[in-house]
C-alpha cells in the first residue's frame, strides 16, 4: 500500500524532531508529509480521587500502563511497589490498562489504583510526571501537553525503544530499562 501511495501522511514532527524515527528510515521519501502529532482524543472529568490529587502538595505521579497483559503486569507491579515505598513522598494514580478493569479506583499503599481509568485525560493534566510505556500516542501526548515523562519501553520492543531514545534525545524524556525500574532508581 505505501508502494501505491502518492503521498503518506505521517502523524509525527517532521525531521530532526520525528519521534518515530527509528521506524520509518524508508517509508517513501519525497512522497512523505509529516502533518504533527495527532490530538489526544479521551475522556476527560473528574471524580473524588481525581480532586484529591489534583490538590495534591507531594509530587504528583501518573502511571499510565498499557501493552498486552504479559507485559502489563510486571510494570503495574514495579508501579506498586514504587508507589508503597515512596508514599511518604509523592502522591500516585496507577492506571492498569486494563479495559476489562475495574473503573473504581481502590486506595493503595501511596495512591489510587485504577483498572481502567476512565478520566486519565483529567490525571495526565493534573500530574507532575508521568511514567508510561514509550508508544508513540503516549510520547506525543507527554510532549504536546509539556508533562514531564519517565518512559519504560516495552522489554525488546524495538519500536518503543526507539520511540523512547529519541524522545530522552529531544530531552523531553527520561528513559529507564524494566530491569532498571525500582524505588532507588526511580527516586534519583
Amino acid at each position: 500500500v505505501w508502494g501505491l501511495s502518492r503521498t503518506i501522511f505521517l502523524p509525527d514532527l517532521p525531521p530532526p524532531y520525528t519521534v518515530s524515527e527509528s521506524n520509518l528510515r524508508s517509508t517513501g521519501g519525497h512522497r512523505v508529509s509529516y502533518i504533527g502529532f495527532l490530538p489526544v482524543q479521551g475522556a476527560g472529568g473528574s471524580d473524588e480521587v481525581h480532586a484529591s490529587f489534583a490538590s495534591e502538595r507531594r509530587p504528583r505521579i501518573f502511571w499510565q500502563v498499557s501493552g498486552p497483559p504479559m507485559t502489563r503486569l510486571p510494570f503495574v507491579r514495579k508501579a506498586l511497589e514504587i508507589a508503597a515505598s515512596l508514599s511518604d513522598e509523592c502522591a500516585f494514580v496507577v492506571t492498569e490498562g486494563d479495559p476489562a478493569g475495574s473503573r473504581k479506583p481502590v486506595r493503595v499503599p501511596g495512591g489510587w489504583r485504577y483498572g481502567w481509568c476512565e478520566i486519565s485525560k483529567s490525571y495526565f493534566s493534573a500530574c507532575d510526571l508521568v511514567v508510561s510505556r514509550a508508544g508513540h500516542g503516549t510520547v506525543a501526548q507527554c510532549v504536546l501537553s509539556s508533562k514531564p515523562s519517565l518512559l519504560v519501553p516495552i522489554p525488546r520492543q524495538t519500536e518503543q525503544e526507539g520511540n523512547a531514545a529519541k524522545a530522552a534525545l529531544m530531552r523531553v524524556a527520561l528513559v529507564l530499562g524494566q530491569e532498571q525500574l525500582h524505588p532507588g532508581t526511580f527516586r534519583k
